[in-house]
């Protein structure tokens, strides 16, 4: 894939603020090139929904908006004031290319996987205080999910076995991509934490590494792995959010 700019939306209801489980549901809105003012619908419509700004350090120049909802009743109600507007998916100007992993649609709905995910708690609750996301998309054949949980699951074994503190969180896409697109979320706060994984893994966690590669090559998944940076300057959070870390958050505020 080619280099990719992204900034991407992360929008919660009042309900979810505390941020103790992951959204349900989220819809993802890609627009190509680098917007900073792509939060904006969200202040003019008056929306209570946060807005959580990211830009990509790998990847192709893109935008992303990701809304985090805990019903479709929720999509419906923000998809309508942002359309009062003049806004909705995929209004923003530029083209999107298709290429080997992400398709060219602008808009996706997906939604929340928590047996496949790795300690999910810990990845929304450590949200605030992220710098960085790594969120890997995988597309598998018609029919292979199993080996996909498969997959999942081995990783999630040699995880707990050299304790990796990388938790995350896995999404499967129902519409606006093709059947078998699932994205993996994870946060965290320094790239420095990737070290790890670069690591060698333990003699007594390969056998769960080979199991990930049958699963992959016998279910033919395809795997790619981006990474974000956290931009507070193009995020719409509430106070409380912003509280965590409001030096972070709220960088201009008197």
């Amino acid at each position: 894939m080619k280099f990719i700019s992204l900034m991407g939306v992360l929008a919660w209801g009042l309900g979810a603020q505390t941020l103790m489980d992951p959204p349900a549901l989220i819809r993802v809105v890609r627009t190509a090139g680098m917007d900073a003012l792509a939060a904006s619908p969200y202040v003019n419509a008056g929306s209570v929904t946060p807005v959580f700004g990211i830009t990509s350090i790998t990847g192709s120049l893109e935008t992303w908006l990701i809304e985090a909802h805990d019903s479709f009743g929720s999509v419906e109600e923000l998809d309508q004031a942002l359309r009062s507007l003049g806004f909705g998916a995929g209004t923003a100007p530029g083209s999107l290319a298709a290429d080997d992993v992400l398709p060219p649609s602008r808009s996706w709905l997906a939604v929340y996987r928590p047996a496949w995910s790795y300690r999910p708690g810990e990845a929304i609750r450590s949200i605030a205080r992220a710098r960085y996301f790594q969120i890997s998309l995988y597309r598998t054949r018609p029919g292979t999910e199993a080996d996909l949980a498969d997959l999942l699951k081995a990783r999630r074994v040699t995880s707990d076995s050299i304790n990796l503190d990388r938790p995350d969180m896995v999404y499967q896409v129902i519409s606006g991509a093709p059947a078998g697109t699932y994205l993996l979320i994870a946060p965290f706060a320094s790239l420095k934490s990737l070290d790890d994984a670069l690591a060698a893994v333990p003699t007594y966690a390969r056998p769960d590494e080979k199991v990930a590669k049958k699963a992959a090559a016998e279910g033919e998944i395809t795997h790619e792995n981006l990474l974000f940076r956290v931009e507070p300057e193009i995020s719409y959070v509430p106070d409380d959010f912003a509280a965590a870390d409001p030096a972070f958050w709220r960088p201009h505020a008197k």
